[in-house]
């Protein structure tokens, strides 16, 4: 879990590096406050539902495909309930609000399922 918990915390502050840069520097019209609740909304449910994954799954590989799915279900519905909540708020930002969500989600996804990969190809 700790390397993954590092990995996603790098992914983070590069996140909110380049997000400063762009949405200050560069797009500062385009900024909107709420833009900045993506990244600890996809730090938060990613790590704490891997580290779910990974403690029901310790001691019985055979658990793993239906607790993955489980979880990625419950991450999904997570994930579009936040989505229509700021989408009802900022109505005016849909476009940039749905690229970065999609940055993120592509990002924090491609992630865990490297870190998850390594993690069935070990206890194999």
């Amino acid at each position: 879990m700790k390397p993954f918990l590092i990995k996603s915390t790098i992914l983070s502050a590069i996140f909110f590096i380049i997000g400063s840069i762009v949405y200050i520097l560069i797009l500062p019209k385009y900024f909107h406050p709420v833009l900045w609740s993506i990244i600890p909304l996809f730090y938060l449910v990613t790590n704490i539902l891997h580290y779910n994954l990974l403690r029901t799954t310790k001691n019985n590989i055979k658990k793993f495909p239906s607790r993955y799915l489980g979880y990625n279900f419950i991450k999904i519905i997570v994930y579009v309930i936040f989505a229509i909540i700021i989408l009802i708020i900022i109505p005016s930002q849909i476009k940039i609000f749905l690229i970065n969500f999609i940055i993120a989600y592509l990002a924090y996804s491609f992630l865990e399922v490297k870190e998850i990969y390594k993690i069935v190809k070990r206890k194999r």
